[in-house]
């Protein structure tokens, strides 16, 4: 189980490798697969070689969701921080069963008629919890649709469901780097990721370009501490 205590999407093999799954999109080191399994379509989203260790990598996902920069993606307008574990572990952990939590609220944009469609002509929004747990090094998060007093249900306004696993570990092909690996289940929030690819294709690039970030302000600070 992961740290919420449910139950993984798919098993881990099937998460962690593109075997099986169709391929749809690719860019540069980006992938995005599509599979069925049983009466459920799932979405892979998969990053590979990043120059960065596993766990640097998984603070990297959590940047994407902590400074979301609004108005900058296609599918989700923001996203609001509702709650946070009052004690985070370091980024470096290596073994935790819960080392991250959060709940967040996140306000969905309609801008085709694809997507107006799918909503039957109603906003979305979501309440997800992600947390995250760490075994053997592969850092793991589960993201589940949640309820908090703080992002009530409101009119005319459609709570989407939400469920996808997040893993980060060694890249098995470049033990030097990272690789990290996103399944979806195409309920409501999947079906619309089917008109929007180039987003996940973003979310992404925008994990590298933050756990590139984070490498750096980590390497800087450990320049400034002395020696003994």
């Amino acid at each position: 189980t992961l740290a919420t205590g449910c139950p993984p999407l798919v098993p881990t093999s099937l998460a962690t490798s593109p075997e099986g799954w169709a391929l749809v999109k690719k860019v540069g080191n980006v992938s995005i697969y599509s599979r069925q399994l049983e009466d459920r379509k799932l979405w892979l989203a998969s990053a590979v070689t990043l120059p960065y260790h596993p766990a640097i990598v998984a603070a990297g996902v959590r940047a994407v969701l902590d400074e979301w920069v609004e108005d900058s993606d296609a599918l989700v307008a923001s996203i609001r921080t509702l709650y946070r574990a009052p004690v985070a572990t370091p980024v470096t952990v290596e073994e935790s069963k819960c080392c991250h939590e959060q709940v967040l609220h996140v306000t969905m944009r309609r801008q085709s008629l694809l997507d107006k469609l799918v909503s039957r002509g109603s906003p979305r929004d979501a309440v997800v919890r992600s947390a995250w747990s760490t075994t053997n090094g592969v850092h793991a998060c589960a993201l589940r649709s949640a309820d908090h007093p703080d992002a009530p249900l409101l009119p005319n306004v459609k709570r989407t469901e939400v469920a996808a696993d997040v893993y980060v570990r060694a890249d098995p092909d470049e033990p030097a780097c990272s690789c990290v690996m996103c399944v979806v289940d195409a309920g409501s929030a999947g079906s619309l990721l089917q008109f929007h690819i180039n987003s996940m294709v973003t979310w992404l690039q925008r994990t590298q370009e933050l756990a590139g970030n984070i490498e750096r302000v980590i390497s800087s600070v450990s320049q400034e501490v002395p020696d003994g």
